[in-house]
């Protein structure tokens, strides 16, 4: 395997972990209203994992096609395409995010 798809297959899998946690630390407060087959673990168990497969899936290609400038680990978030590509789509999702928060209230 290419040290590149390594790379995007390490950021994805921690951008994905980290999703998963939230997801279930989002579904152990989340009120169900209406019961599941499993109850209460299928709601836990199936929020952690689409959280990590989604997330996970937005993550690894960008990470793939958008490689750093430097073989060099660093803080900063300099990669070709940042400007063009990555950041127009974080803000249009952060923004849809944002509305149906608004609209589900």
């Amino acid at each position: 395997m290419k040290e590149r798809t390594q790379r995007a297959l390490k950021l994805a899998s921690n951008v994905g972990v980290g999703a998963a946690f939230l997801g279930l630390f989002n579904a152990f407060f989340t009120p169900i209203e209406e019961p599941l087959l499993g109850g209460r673990f299928t709601y836990v168990l199936l929020a952690s994992a689409l959280s990590y497969a989604l997330f996970f899936l937005v993550v690894f290609p960008f990470a793939y096609l958008f490689r750093p400038t430097s073989d060099e680990p660093s803080m900063s978030l300099r990669f070709q395409g940042a400007r063009k590509v990555i950041w127009p789509l974080v803000g249009l999702m952060t923004a849809a995010v944002i509305w149906l928060a608004l609209k589900s209230r």
